[in-house]
This record gives structure tokens, sequence and C-alpha cells, in this order.
């Protein structure tokens, strides 16, 4: 049984029958990982930061 793993989509390509988008979690099986990688389809999940808005673009209020 394989292991998935998750990364981030680099570039939009088919994957596991539908359409992949940049930015988007992707489950991988182990065995795809080092090809994936190799072909910069895929990149290591990273932290997402947050975002915030400055103070004076807030609503008043």
């Amino acid at each position: 049984m394989d292991v998935t793993q998750t990364y981030e989509v680099a570039v939009a390509f088919p994957y596991a029958g539908r359409q992949r988008h940049a930015g988007e979690s992707l489950e991988v099986e182990q065995r795809h990982v080092t090809v994936l990688l190799a072909l910069g389809k895929i990149r290591r999940s990273t932290a997402k930061r947050p975002t915030y808005k400055r103070r004076d673009m807030r609503p008043e209020g």
C-alpha cells in the first residue's frame, strides 16, 4: 500500500482523473513524488501566511 503525502501544485496539470491548478493542495502517492518533483509539477507544502489588512483599510465603525 502506498503512503500519500500532501504537496502544493506548482503548475496546472492533470492528475488522478482531473485538472489540478496551481496553489491547490494535492495528496500524492509516494511512488509518484520523485517524478512530479523532478518535472516541477509539485512543490513541498508551505505554511500559509495570514493575510492582514492594513489598519487604514479597515471599515470605520
